[in-house]
Order: structure tokens, then sequence, then C-alpha cells
């Protein structure tokens, strides 16, 4: 059950516990706001019989101190069980989806962009924390709790009880086949708002080229037309919910017309006493109150299917595997070896299937190779040995390092070699110092055996490598 209760309502182990804790805890109120019903019945029954003596007084007035204590105990323990467990397992759940999008593979992410992942972490989770303290273990006791009741009724007097229980389950009915129309409802004000939230953080992050372009204006027309939507959309859910939870509470309100008819027969038939009749008059009208809340938390329950498909979604994705302690090995390219920066280094002058492919290249036209050694300038551990051609310009190795390690948006980046700055877009600038040159020039120009420069990728948050000019050859002319 505890497994069950995890992959319906995307919860943890501990947040399913509670979940059952929760539950059990609203029977008990339940059934603790039915106690005074009794109490009343009782002193009905005295005042029927024409007085109430002294020891009668203080037995009712025992018996409601008592009534008290026991609502104010079970609310109590609704509470702790109900609303501080939710708060609990919402924190639990917004940190294992957080851990979750850590461990996932990136072609996850293919699939889901920024708005939407932010809409599952904090609008999904919402959702399900106000479902899981106010609907969830708010429905399930009023549909425990009135089964209990049910029983003893029917246990007591079963036409009576037929009487007030019919309404029940054709309520329950109109609300429950329902819940196709209600889950396609929502599902369409999840998209709307996700597609909204887009469209909000896509504005704020080309706010200035949009303004640079006299663009803001029809942008924000787009915009408004996202916010209409989205309102358009919740307005529909809201009100296909209603139209079925106030068409099941409708039907809730014939419970007790029906056991004042069916009362009314059988008290002229002189099959049931008055007080029976008075006594069944108020558990109906105590039993019912509950029953339209649980109808409107149930609807609320069926709505939220769409944001617990989304999580599981992501919850159910497998991680990615592989050691998680950090490695600085790499592969041969000639013999796929493995080993670390300086045994590469040294394997690679003696490798013999290298020896062999480079063997192959003679006779044929050559030209000049650099061997480069790129390394993180703060951190050595991530590293990456490269041959390069002597007549590629700067630039195309400016164009390799991003695509196999830095670029994320099309920043600046820059070589620093001997003191000379070359950069992706030179502005000619000479303001700070000599102006930087363009990255249109051949490596065997500027490279030299034994030479160590830096290259930089985004001057607001840089990434900073160091590059060694590790060996230099001659070989086989390839296609640039």
């Amino acid at each position: 059950m505890i497994k069950m209760l995890q992959k319906r309502f995307a919860l943890s182990r501990q947040g399913a516990v509670d979940l059952i804790k929760g539950c059990i805890a609203c029977v008990f109120q339940d059934i603790s706001f039915m106690l005074p019903v009794g109490l009343l019945y009782y002193f009905v029954l005295d005042m029927m019989r024409g007085s109430v003596s002294g020891n009668r007084i203080a037995f009712y007035g025992i018996g409601a101190i008592s009534c008290l204590v026991l609502i104010f105990i079970a609310t109590w323990f609704q509470y702790n069980a109900t609303y501080l467990a939710t708060y609990v397992e919402s924190g639990v759940r917004r940190i294992s989806l957080a851990e979750q999008l850590r461990k996932i593979p990136l072609s996850f992410f293919g699939k889901k962009d920024l708005a939407d992942l932010t809409n599952s972490i904090m609008g999904d989770c919402a959702t399900l924390e106000t479902a899981f303290s106010h609907y969830v273990p708010a429905l399930a006791g009023s549909l425990i709790s009135t089964t209990l009741i049910a029983g003893a009724l029917f246990a007591y007097e079963w036409r009576m009880a037929l009487a007030a229980i019919w309404v029940l389950p054709v309520a329950f009915t109109i609300t429950f086949f329902s819940a196709r129309i209600q889950e396609y409802f929502n599902r369409k004000s999840v998209v709307a708002n996700v597609a909204l939230e887009n469209g909000v953080q896509e504005f704020i992050e080309a706010m200035q080229d949009l303004k640079a372009n006299n663009s803001e204006k029809r942008y924000l027309e787009g915009l408004y037309k996202k916010i209409d939507y989205a309102e358009k959309r919740h307005i529909i859910t809201e009100l296909g919910t209603a139209l079925f939870v106030v068409s099941s509470t409708l039907v809730l309100k014939f419970g007790i017309a029906t056991v004042a008819l069916a009362g009314s027969i059988l008290l002229i038939r002189g099959e049931i006493d008055i007080p029976l009749f008075f006594m069944f008059l108020l558990v109906a009208s105590r039993l019912y109150a509950p029953l339209e809340s649980a109808l409107q938390n149930l609807a609320a329950v069926i709505s939220t299917r769409t944001n617990i498909n989304r999580m599981n979604e992501i919850l159910d994705q497998p991680v990615q595997t592989g050691d998680s302690r950090m490695t600085n090995k790499g592969y041969c390219k000639y013999c796929g070896k493995e080993y670390t920066r300086g045994g590469m280094l040294r394997h690679l002058a003696a490798c013999g299937a290298r020896k062999a492919a480079l063997a192959e290249e003679k006779g044929k036209r050559t030209c000049g190779y650099y061997e480069l050694v790129l390394s993180g300038k703060y951190n050595k551990a991530y590293w990456l040995i490269v041959e390069i051609r002597e007549d590629a310009l700067l630039e195309d190795l400016d164009r390799f390092i991003r695509d196999i390690w830095v670029e994320c948006c099309g920043h600046l980046s820059a070589f620093q070699i001997g003191g000379t700055e070359y950069e992706s877009h030179p502005s000619g600038d000479s303001l700070w110092g000599p102006p930087a040159r363009s990255m249109a020039v051949m490596l065997r120009r500027v490279l030299s055996v034994g030479m160590v420069f830096s290259y930089e990728y985004d001057f607001g948050s840089t990434t900073e490598l160091e590059i060694k000019v590790q060996d230099y050859r001659s070989g086989r002319i390839w296609k640039r």
C-alpha cells in the first residue's frame, strides 16, 4: 500500500506513511463531530419525557465538556498529521526533484525548457502541497467515517438509513465520471501556464534587445494574449469543476428530503417513534456537511492528476549511471587505452598503434602539426590533448574549443600569446592598452614548441584555459 501511494501521489515513503496517519486523523475528527449529535438526541428525549433531572443536567454538562475536549484532541492530531506533515513532505519533494534533475541524462532537458521545469518544481509542488494538506486526507476521512456511520445506521433502522444514504453513491458517481473532463481542463490550464511563464522568462532575458529593436510593444501584445488565454483556461477549469460539484451537492440535498418523507410514512404507520425520526434527521443534517466538502475535495484530487503525472515523469526518469568520483583519465585515440594527463603524454611518444598510423603517412604530401595540451587554469583535472595543423587559424582553434568545451551563449573570447591579445571580435579600443588583434592569424606565426599561452571565454563569468605547445611533427595533409 505504501508503494502504491508513493506512485499514485508522487510521495516519499515517509510522505505515504504520513498520508495514512492524516487520513486516520480525519476519520477520528469526523466521528468526534458526531458526538454532540448523540448528546443532543438524548437531551431531546429527556425533554420529550417532560423534565430533566439534576443528575441529567450534570451528565449533559460533563458530556458537553467531554465532547469539546475530544474534538480539540482530534483536531490537534488532525492538524499535525496533515498540515505540518504536508509541509515537511513538500520540502522533501522539492529536494528530491532537484536531486533527480541533477542525476538524469541531459537528453531529458531537450524536451523541457526552463519555464516547464520551474512550473514542476514550484507550481506543481505548491498544488500538491495544498492537495495533501486540505483535500486528500479530508476526502479519505469523510469516506471512511461516513461508511462507519452508515453501517451503524443500517444496523439501527435500515429503511431510514437507506433513505439517508442513497444520495451518496449518486453524488460521488457524478463527480467520479467527470474525472476525464476535469483532467482535460486542468491539462489545458497547465499548458497555458507554462506558455505564459515561458513568455515572461523570455521577455525578461531579451528585454534589452527588444527595446533596442523597438519591438517591446509588439512582444508585450503577444504576452498579454498569453495572460488572457491563461486566465480564460483557469476560468473554464473552475467552471467545469463547479458544474459537477454543484450538481453532486444538489443531489445530496435530496437526502434530507427523503429522510423526512420516509420517516413521515413510517411514523404514520407506527413503525418508528418520534425520537428515532428526530435522530435520523439530526444525523442526516450532520452527515451531509462533510460530504459536500468531500465532493469538492474529490474534484480537487482529480484535478491534481496532471500535476502528479508531470512530477512522476521527472521522478521516473532513469538516472545517469557512472562513477561519482572525479577522474582525470582520458583515452588514446589510437589504441583506446586509458591514462592520466602525464601518463598520456608519455604514452603518445611510445604508442605502437600511433607509430603504425604515422608510418602509413610516409610518402604523401605533408604539413606541420602542433600537439597542444589544453587544461583548466585552476583545475588541471580537466584536460584535452589535440593535434592541429600549423596553417590553421587561431579562430579555428577558438571554434574547436567552443564546440567541445566552453560554448554556451556566443560570448566573446580571447587568446593571450606572448603578451599579445587576440580576440574573437576585436574592438580596436586602445584606452586600456594596445588594441587586441584579430584571431585570423595562422598558428605557425605565433606558436612554438614549449610555449604556454592562455584562453578566456565570456569576460563576465570567465572560463579560463591554459594551453601548452607540447610537440611539433610533420604528417599527412588532412582536410581542414
